[in-house]
C-alpha cells in the first residue's frame, strides 16, 4: 500500500500556542465519559459530544481525531534550514522545498507532517493557523520503495518520543524507511496493537508467530517496528539499552 505523507506548516507566536491549537483533551475526555458512562434516558445528556469540542487544528483539517502515533509535529524558536526540518520529519528536502515554493511559503516555523492515505483534508473557508502544503507519496519519500528492507521489532514500557527513537539508532531520519512506535499507558496484547497498527499484515502476522513462540509476557505497553534498508548495520544490543526495550527480532521484507 502507497504511503502518504501530508504535511502543513507556517509561523506561530509560541509552542505553548502549537500545543493549543492540536490539544484533544476536551474531546476525548468527552468521548471517553460519553462510552464508560451508562445512558441516563436524557436524550441531551446522552448525546454524542459536540464536533465543537475538536481540537481547531481537526476543525480546519476536517479530521474527527488524528493519532499521535502517524504525527511529526516540529516547532523551531529559531531559523532553520529545509535540511533539518526534513530530517525532522523524514521526507525528502529537495520534495519538501518544491511544496514550500509552491505554496509561496517563505515565513514559517512549526511543520506537521502526519502519515494517512486516506486522509482528504478539506479546504477551510477561513485562514488557519498552518496550511496545508500537500503531501508526499511513495516515491516522494526518502527510501521509498520496501525492496531490500529488515524491520525490527522492540517491545517493552517506555514512553518515547520519535527524536528519541531515532537518536537512539544512531542513524540519520532518511535511511529509516518506517518507524512505527505504539504506546498506552495500560497494557495491551502485542500480537493486537502490531496487527492494528501495520499494514503489511504478512509482516504483521510474522511478528505475532515470532512473540507467540518465545517465552515473554503478551502484554506490553510499548511496541517498536523499525523498517531500514538491508545495507544498513545497527547494534541492536546498544540500541535496545539506549531504548529501554526488549528486542524481539528482526524480518527481512
Amino acid at each position: 500500500m502507497m504511503k502518504s505523507i501530508h504535511l502543513w506548516a507556517g509561523y506561530i507566536a509560541s509552542r505553548a500556542l502549537l500545543e493549543t491549537y492540536l490539544d484533544q483533551n476536551i474531546y476525548l475526555k468527552a468521548w471517553a465519559k460519553y462510552d464508560h458512562e451508562p445512558p441516563t434516558g436524557n436524550p441531551e445528556e446522552d448525546a454524542e459530544p459536540s464536533p465543537n469540542l475538536r481540537c481547531q487544528f481537526c476543525k480546519d483539517t476536517g479530521m474527527d481525531i488524528y493519532d499521535e502515533d502517524m504525527m511529526i509535529c516540529t516547532y523551531y524558536d529559531r531559523k532553520v534550514d529545509i535540511d533539518v526540518i526534513a530530517k525532522d520529519i523524514l521526507v525528502d528536502a529537495a520534495q519538501l522545498g518544491k511544496l514550500l515554493k509552491k505554496n509561496k511559503l517563505e515565513n514559517y516555523n512549526a511543520v506537521i507532517a502526519y502519515d494517512d492515505n486516506s486522509l482528504k483534508p478539506k479546504k477551510p473557508s477561513h485562514p488557519t493557523l498552518l496550511k496545508y502544503l500537500g503531501k508526499l507519496d511513495d516515491s516522494e519519500l526518502p527510501i521509498g520503495s520496501n525492496t531490500g528492507i529488515s524491520h525490527y521489532l522492540w517491545t517493552g514500557d517506555a514512553q518515547l518520543s520519535k527524536a528519541e527513537i531515532i537518536k537512539s539508532t544512531g542513524l540519520k531520519s532518511k535511511e529509516i524507511s518506517d518507524l512505527k512506535f505504539f504506546f498506552s499507558k495500560e497494557k495491551k496484547r502485542i500480537d493486537e496493537t502490531i496487527i492494528l497498527g501495520l499494514r503489511d499484515l504478512d509482516l504483521a502476522e510474522r511478528m505475532i508467530l515470532k512473540v507467540d513462540s518465545m517465552e515473554i509476557s503478551p502484554m506490553a505497553n510499548a511496541v517498536l517496528a523499525l523498517s531500514l534498508n538491508k545495507s544498513l548495520r545497527i547494534n541492536i544490543g546498544e540500541i535496545s539499552k539506549k531504548l529501554g526495550m526488549d528486542f524481539i527480532a528482526d524480518f527481512d521484507a
